[in-house]
């Protein structure tokens, strides 16, 4: 496009298939007749390297996912610098640009393992199993099978009852192609309760290995109320979520209602005010109605036409339920909270 006294603009327009990135590269360089260059080009044949330099600089600092469009300006910027003279020089710094950048990449990935092998040396004078089962699960995603069983197995001797360090080792052993002992760790993780996730997890399951879930043993209230209000908080939202309200009613758990609104308070949150509300409610419709675990329990597990009063009792656990989905994710995810760090501060 002519500019003025004389001067042309070369573009380039480079956009990437899908993209509404466009990228604008411009430069200015004498008139070009049918001859050559007719006036001088000292604009590219001198700085030419130095633009190249600084537009591959500029590039080189984009992510992965831009390397296409980096081969498109690659390949206009040596078409530009030809044009102008200097292409033995534009080509050199390319090279040299592309040496770089290897090198680059090398030192990246060698700092990459080193900080691996950091990272499991940081924690090896802890001697808790977790951190027996973090240096395991380091040497996992590194594909280092061997030394992950042995940090796993370390993780098993301190803490028998951890399924996490059963399942990463089952893990190993099946990527060294030993399917029996993956197999058997896969099965002794299982009667643990399997994998633990949170917290939250490992309260229940080791509460229920312990007390064997019987929420009426007066020595489970006494000794260890925490993981107590753990499994009545997670019958709670496991009920409601496999079958509702109704059939957390039908399996007989509003006996410990008021235990639970107890527990839910305990968290200390907005959203646990609002779910030990909600389990008030639900108490204050099961003493309304005495017969309503009886009533839920019909028309949970029958196809029998429901009575006025059942239609009642089910409407107004209807109503909480929908109360209970709406504060349900802040709750869990408070009370999650919560857990970990009464459990943390119990250990």
């Amino acid at each position: 496009m002519p500019g003025k006294e004389g001067t042309q603009f070369l573009r380039i327009h480079v956009q990437e298939p899908g993209s509404s990135c466009l990228m604008r590269v411009q430069l200015s360089v004498s008139v070009v007749d049918h001859n050559g260059v007719t006036g001088s080009n000292d604009v590219l044949g001198k700085s030419g390297p130095l633009v190249a330099c600084w537009l591959l600089y500029k590039w080189n600092r984009r992510e992965q996912r831009e390397r296409r469009i980096q081969k498109s300006v690659f390949r206009a910027i040596t078409c530009l610098l030809r044009m102008a003279g200097g292409a033995e020089r534009c080509m050199g710094l390319f090279n040299w640009f592309r040496r770089r950048k290897a090198r680059a990449t090398l030192l990246e990935q060698e700092r990459g393992g080193e900080s691996a092998v950091s990272e499991v040396a940081d924690t090896k004078g802890d001697g808790s199993s977790s951190s027996a089962h973090e240096r395991g699960m380091t040497y996992l995603k590194r594909g280092e099978y061997t030394q992950a069983i042995a940090e796993f197995s370390e993780a098993i001797a301190l803490d028998p009852e951890a399924p996490n360090a059963y399942v990463g080792r089952a893990l190993a052993y099946r990527s060294l192609g030993d399917e029996v002992a993956a197999v058997r760790d896969e099965e002794a993780a299982r009667k643990l309760g399997g994998p633990e996730q949170s917290g939250w997890d490992r309260l229940v399951n080791r509460a229920n290995r312990r007390w064997r879930s019987d929420l009426r043993d007066p020595a489970w209230r006494r000794s260890d109320p925490l993981s107590r209000n753990a499994v009545l908080l997670r019958h709670w939202s496991w009920q409601i979520f496999n079958g509702g309200l109704p059939q957390w009613v039908a399996n007989g758990y509003g006996e410990w209602a008021d235990d639970l609104a107890c527990a839910a308070e305990e968290v200390g949150t907005n959203s646990a005010r609002e779910m030990a509300a909600i389990v008030r409610d639900v108490a204050r419709v099961l003493n309304k109605w005495p017969t309503a675990r009886e009533a839920m329990f019909r028309i949970v597990t029958t196809q029998a036409e429901a009575t006025d009063q059942e239609t009642e009792i089910f409407e107004a656990l209807s109503q909480c339920e929908e109360r209970y989905h709406r504060v349900a994710n802040p709750f869990e995810a408070d009370l999650e909270a919560w857990l970990e760090r009464r459990a943390g501060s119990a250990r």
